[in-house]
């Protein structure tokens, strides 16, 4: 029989890499104190990787887990001479595909999630180990999945490289849009007409409405005012009570996690809270969290009344020419790639969709059903 996990369980379980070899030890890891439980060997290989990112960050998870997420999650790990070398969150989903539903293995998924991974040791790790691990989970009846699909795997991501040979194994799914502003410089790139415009709706704010300043905040104690008037931006638009109700502060869960948010990496000053004020009054905020080299602008929001004079992109600019005096920064990042990014001509990596199907008879049938869904597609 197989071994069974309940959600229930705080103990790790471990199971061979395949029923008929010999291999690295998997494990998997339940929820809260399974990630607590490996906390040391996550922060050694998120160190150790060639492009880390924010959604790698053991804080991150930390946070999501905690106030994020209502599945249960876990971590997949892989050793080897009892040394943790790879890393992988996972979550139980049901993904409906032409009225029929397959259980599925993803990365954690959410609205707010856009960028995911795994952390590996990818000097150690193959191609072969990653898809070995996934089908030791097989052993595990409470999966019982026909398919893994895990997105938003970004180009310059270690997951990516095991891949990079192979490239029937990953599809685009997005774009990812950033700044360069590698030794200090972010101009070059960008539109110099989309430039000179926002610095001439500056100057009509100041005549019109009034002066205008910008704080970044990063202390601890500042931070939790500039929270809320950030909460309160990000809700004056579209996102409120009057549009689609989607804003941050109208869900429990996102209020709490992006406090978590900010009291974790607030610690070594790695979160800022952007605020452009326009005479005195809040009209456009950002919250980002920096990892390695990179800032993340994880949310942006702006006082509806001043959109004409395009506060969000004074912000911006504001920012830009902000962290362009640090020059160990080298690039702002967008999470995302929005249509008003495009504007300013901003560099783009792609985004990868990356798709396992299980060897059972669901698996099969699964296959065949995503191939057929593909070609009808593309006829109609």
């Amino acid at each position: 029989m197989s071994p069974q996990l309940t959600d229930q369980n705080n103990l790790s379980k471990s199971l061979p890499l395949s029923p008929d070899k010999q291999g690295p030890n998997v494990q998997i890891h339940v929820g809260l104190p399974g990630l607590n439980e490996i906390r040391d060997s996550w922060n050694r290989l998120y160190l150790n990787l060639s492009h880390p990112q924010f959604h790698q960050d053991w804080r991150w998870m930390f946070a999501l887990v905690k106030s994020l997420m209502e599945e249960t999650i876990y971590f997949v790990t892989v050793s080897r001479d009892d040394r943790i070398e790879m890393i992988l969150p996972i979550q139980k989903s049901v993904l409906s595909k032409r009225n029929i539903k397959f259980h599925t293995i993803t990365f954690p998924k959410h609205k707010h999630i856009v960028l995911s991974g795994a952390l590996i040791n990818y000097e150690v790790m193959t191609k072969e180990d990653f898809i070995g691990m996934l089908d030791s989970l097989r052993s595990y009846d409470q999966f019982n999945w026909s398919f893994m699909e895990f997105t938003g795997i970004s180009e310059n991501s270690d997951l990516f490289n095991i891949f990079l040979a192979d490239e029937k194994w990953l599809v685009q799914y997005t774009e990812n849009a950033y700044f360069d502003c590698l030794n200090g410089s972010f101009e070059k790139s960008l539109s110099k007409k989309f430039l000179r415009n926002i610095k001439r709706l500056a100057q009509r704010i100041e005549l019109e409405q009034g002066p205008v300043s910008v704080r970044f905040i990063h202390d601890p104690h500042g931070l939790q005012d500039a929270y809320k008037i950030f909460l309160d931006l990000e809700s004056s638009g579209w996102k409120g009570e009057n549009g689609t109700n989607s804003a941050i502060k109208h869900s429990h869960r996102l209020v709490s996690f992006y406090q978590d948010l900010i009291c974790q990496f607030s610690e070594d000053g790695s979160l800022l809270i952007n605020i452009l004020y326009i005479n005195s009054h809040p009209a456009a905020a950002q919250l980002c969290v920096k990892t390695a080299n990179v800032w993340y602008i994880l949310k942006i929001g702006y006082e509806e009344k001043y959109r004409e004079y395009g506060a969000g992109n004074l912000l911006m600019l504001k920012f830009l020419e902000h962290a362009s005096t640090d020059h160990d920064i080298s690039e702002i990042n967008l999470v995302t790639a929005p249509e008003w990014a495009d504007r300013w001509h901003l560099q783009k990596r792609n985004v990868y969709n990356f798709r396992h199907y299980n060897s059972n008879l669901k698996g099969r049938f699964a296959k065949e059903i995503m191939r057929a869904k593909k070609v009808l597609d593309e006829i109609i």
